[in-house]
């Protein structure tokens, strides 16, 4: 140990590294599996839940999200926060990286289907 510390950008490089091999793994570091597979819509509704639901019930009412019409939304949510990068809106609604990777998965599983 005496030698990392020692050798502190040599330590920092070492963490980076790590982080990034547990991210290539599919693995987050709070331990929550991020893996290959497409969220359900269950999954993506808690998300949307408490990320987005409670500023559009305010602002945009039809703008909030239900299992009946969230695949409807797909195309919406891409453009609005993969694209335009406008959603969600404040600190205290911005996804965390795993969350922004499985509204991504299933966003473009969604929209894959809806063009076949």
């Amino acid at each position: 140990m005496l030698f990392f510390t020692a050798m502190p950008r040599f330590n920092n490089y070492i963490s980076s590294c790590t982080v990034f091999v547990f991210l290539i793994m599919g693995v987050e570091i709070t331990g929550q599996n991020i893996g290959n597979e497409v969220p359900g819509n269950s999954e993506i509704m808690l998300i949307l839940e408490k990320k987005c639901n409670d500023c559009h019930a305010k602002e945009k009412r039809k703008y909030v999200f239900t299992p009946e019409n969230l695949n409807g939304f797909a195309g919406k949510i891409n453009k609005e926060v993969f694209i335009k990068k406008r959603m969600p809106k404040g600190n205290e609604t911005k996804l965390s990286e795993a969350e922004w990777i499985r509204l991504k998965k299933w966003v473009d599983s969604v929209l894959v289907k809806k063009n076949k």
